[in-house]
């Protein structure tokens, strides 16, 4: 049996970490309409959408960062 490479070991082992960080599931809390619209949270960190910006866009953009 060939030994692998400290190359291919660092890829397989990136490609396992990225395969466990896809894995986890992420806490996403959007408000309703009566409450405050402009605030939501991903992962418990707040998201605030900007003057103009819907918060659903403002979500969908952190997570596309996470991803």
């Amino acid at each position: 049996m060939s030994r692998l490479s400290r190359e291919k070991k660092r890829e397989q082992q990136r490609a396992a970490h990225a395969a466990n960080l896809a894995a986890a599931p992420i806490d996403v809390r959007v408000p309703i309409g009566g409450e405050v619209a402009c605030t939501a949270s991903v992962g418990g960190v707040p998201v605030i959408a900007g003057p103009g910006e819907e918060i659903q866009q403002a979500v969908l953009d952190r997570l596309h960062r996470i991803a």
